[in-house]
Order: structure tokens, then sequence, then C-alpha cells
């Protein structure tokens, strides 16, 4: 019979399940690997203690990681939602959502298609109340519909978000698809495309870090720097999809005022991060940036 196989360690030592192929994958057979530190109810699996990785979930289990808990999640392809109230690091991932209240980073990993908390709560990628870095990555294709409010990206803590895209969310009255910033909140983007959202791209205050391309901002205080990009026209992204990498992504088309933005050798304005190192860098799906003359802004680079 054929096995799939499917990882998951434990401090300093690696199990591995082997699962048939014929049976679909459910929380608690994960549970079976290690007890002590996962639990099951249904097809949730949570995180209760320790810090565990897990690598090739399959797409219908659903994450939690419980307070003093740690997670790192890669590989994997979750029609599902990651909440995590610890720790939690997704990398090489697709998720449809995240939601935080402890300490998460979201590393060249693609959000999409969103979640609810609730039955009766609104629809969102991203929806963090504690402290997140997302760091190239991409959000898309959250949309709102007719009963429920929502957005990409919700942030009412801490949020920083590099060399991303938050692009092709929509909100189903015209608020804010792509980013909403709660007043108690703080955004800051840099090397980004917040833009080509339904509705508007954003609502509420956010801050630049350089590099950014935003949309609309009718109902968004953005605290733009002089190399930021700010109008209503279209980011001119090619359709979402698989342009090599282990997720979907959404690249610039050659037209792009996010192609070639970003010199070699750009930096934040504190100087502590390097936008376009001349070499050693990459974007979302692993390739090499930047290609050409200078980097693009957001999570992909043209050129592959």
């Amino acid at each position: 019979m054929i096995h799939r196989l499917i990882a998951a360690s434990f401090g300093a030592f690696m199990l591995v399940g082997a699962l048939p192929t014929a049976h679909a994958a459910t929380a608690c057979d994960l549970v079976s690997l290690d007890p002590a530190h996962l639990s099951c109810s249904g097809n949730v699996l949570t995180v209760t203690g320790g810090q565990v990785s897990l690598t090739n979930i399959p797409g219908s289990i659903e994450i939690g990681v419980a307070p003093g808990a740690g997670l790192i999640l890669t590989a994997s392809q979750l029609n599902a939602p990651v909440r995590n109230d610890g720790t939690v690091k997704v990398a090489a991932s697709s998720v449809s959502c995240v939601f935080n209240t402890g300490t998460a980073k979201v590393l060249r990993s693609t959000v999409s298609g969103g979640c609810r908390l609730d039955e009766s709560s609104e629809l969102y990628g991203i929806r963090n109340t504690g402290s997140m870095v997302v760091v190239g990555s991409t959000v898309s294709r959250v949309f709102r519909t007719y009963n429920f409010g929502g957005a990409g990206v919700y942030n009412a803590g801490k949020l920083r978000v590099l060399a991303s895209t938050i692009a092709r969310n929509s909100d189903y009255e015209g608020g804010a698809g792509g980013l909403v910033s709660a007043k108690h909140g703080s955004v800051k983007l840099t090397a980004t495309i917040l833009a080509g959202n339904g509705g508007i791209d954003c609502f509420g205050t956010v801050h630049s870090g350089g590099y950014v391309q935003v949309g609309t901002t009718t109902s968004c205080d953005f605290r733009s720097l002089a190399t930021d990009r700010v109008g209503p026209d279209f980011p001119k992204l090619q359709p979402f999809g698989s342009y090599g990498g282990p997720t979907m992504t959404l690249p610039p088309k050659p037209s792009s005022p996010a192609v070639d933005a970003i010199p070699i050798g750009s930096a934040t304005p504190d100087g502590l991060t390097r936008l376009c190192p001349a070499s050693g860098s990459t974007d979302q799906r692993g390739f090499t940036r930047p290609i050409g003359p200078a980097c693009d802004i957001g999570a992909v680079e043209l050129g592959i």
C-alpha cells in the first residue's frame, strides 16, 4: 500500500507517521505522534505545550496554539485556520487565515480565502491583536460576502509587513477590502503592495517604512515617505496562480510601477533593514532577487 508521510518534530527529535493515502489525515491521526504536546477535538489540532514543528499538514485540519506553546508550520497547504494564542511561525505554506493574539511570523507564505472567528463574526485573512511580522508573503482572495464584513488584514495589535503583497481582496459594501487598522493598533508597511482591493485599500492609520505602493487612501491616514507610490491606478498584477515555488502568488506585470522600484542598496530610514541587497536575497517563491537593475515592490520579483 502507498503511504503518505506526515512529519512532526518535538524538541530535539523527529517523529514520522505514515498514513495510507486512501485515508484522509485527521487531527487525531497527528495527535498519536505525540499526545504529550498535541490534542484534538473533531478536526482541530491543538498544540498544548512545548515547541512543536509540523510539516506537510493536509488541507482540512484546523490548527490552534495554546498560550505558552509554540509552533513552526512549514510546507503545508491548509484550507483551514491557524489560531495562535502562543507563538507561531508559518513558513512556505498556504493557509486560509491566521488569527493571532500572541506572537506570530508569516514568512514566504500565502493567506487566501479567509475565515471567521465564529458563525457571526467578520471574514479576515489575517486578524492580529498581538504582535505579528509578515515577510515575503501574499494576502489575496479574501472576499467579504453580503452578510459578513471583513478584510484581507485586520490589525488591532502591532503589525509589521515587509516585501509582501496585499491585493485582490474585496469588501461587499465598499469598505476597506485590503487593510483595516484599528485605532489602538500599529501598522507599518515596507516594500509592500497594498492596492487593487475591492472597496478601498485601507482604513485607519498606516505608517510607511519606504517603497510602498498604495491605491485608494480616501479613508486611510497613510503616513507616506518620498519613496512611496500612492494613487488609484490598478497595481497591474498578473492573475493569482502558480508561478513557481510552493505557494500561489501575484507577480507584477512588466508594466507595473512596482517593477524595479527599489534601487540596489536601499534600506529602511533607520538603516536596520536592507530592502534590496545586490545578492543573497529571494522573493516569496525562493527565487533570486533582484532580477534586473533593481528590486520589485511586493512579494514576487518579475522575470522568472
